[in-house]
C-alpha cells in the first residue's frame, strides 16, 4: 500500500474529511499523557509537531468557557465529551466531541481577547490506525494531515512511507520530517541531526 502523493495529483483524488472519518474510531482514553510526535504530513512545510492529549478537569472547562464564550459564532456544546491538545510550545487546544467517527470542532482560545476578537471553530478528524499505534489527524478547513506516533515507536526510516500509507491518505505534499526530501516526498538519506535534536527535546515540560 503507499499513499498518492505528488504535484500531478488531481485535487479531486484527494482524500476528503469525510472518507477520512468514514470508519474512523479514536478513543482518547487510549492516547493521554503520552506525548505524540508528527512523523509524516501532507501540507505546507511546518515545524514538527509534539503533542500531549489530556483530559479537561471542571476548573479548566468553566475557565475555558469563560475565555470562549463571547468569542464564538455558534455556541459551543459544553455538555459534549471533551479532550485538551497541548503542543510542546505550550499552546492548548480544545476539542468537542461532535461525533462518535473521531469527529471534533477545535477550539484555540487565548488570554486577553479583545471583545471584538473570533476564536475559530476547525473542524478536524482524528482517527486511531494499525492497533492503536498511530493518530491520524486532519484539519478539514485547510485540507492538511498528520501522522502521530508515541516516541517510542517512531518507525525506522525504510518504513516510514509505508507506515504512514496504513493511515489511508491521499494528497499533495506528503513527507516526513524525519528526513531531507524535495517537496512531494521523503528521500533515502535521514536528516539525522534534526531528527535527534527533535528526539532530545521532545520530554520537555507539558
Amino acid at each position: 500500500m503507499s499513499t498518492s502523493v505528488g504535484p500531478n495529483i488531481d485535487h479531486n483524488q484527494t482524500t476528503s474529511c469525510e472518507d477520512f472519518g468514514r470508519f474512523a474510531r479514536f478513543n482518547p482514553y487510549s492516547v493521554l499523557d503520552d506525548v505524540w510526535m508528527s512523523f509524516y504530513y501532507w501540507g505546507p512545510t511546518s515545524p514538527t509537531w509534539f503533542v500531549k492529549f489530556l483530559l479537561p478537569n471542571r476548573e479548566q472547562i468553566a475557565y475555558l468557557k469563560y475565555l470562549i464564550d463571547d468569542h464564538v459564532r455558534e455556541p459551543v456544546n459544553w455538555t459534549a465529551p471533551m479532550v485538551l491538545l497541548k503542543e510542546r510550545s505550550n499552546v492548548t487546544h480544545l476539542l468537542v466531541e461532535q461525533g462518535d467517527r473521531g469527529q471534533y470542532i477545535v477550539y484555540t482560545p487565548y488570554k486577553d481577547l479583545s471583545p471584538s476578537d473570533t476564536v475559530d471553530a476547525v473542524a478536524v478528524r482524528l482517527k486511531q490506525f494499525d492497533n492503536g499505534r498511530y493518530i491520524g489527524f486532519m484539519n478539514c478547513d485547510i485540507h492538511v494531515a498528520y501522522a502521530l506516533v508515541r516516541l517510542k515507536d517512531v518507525p525506522k526510516k525504510k518504513f516510514i512511507q509505508d507506515e504512514a500509507a496504513k493511515m489511508g491518505f491521499k494528497g499533495r505534499k506528503g513527507k516526513s520530517y524525519l528526513y531531507r526530501g524535495h517537496e512531494w516526498m521523503p528521500i533515502e538519506e535521514a536528516d539525522y541531526d534534526h531528527y535527534i535534536d527533535n528526539i532530545e527535546h521532545s520530554d520537555e515540560e507539558y
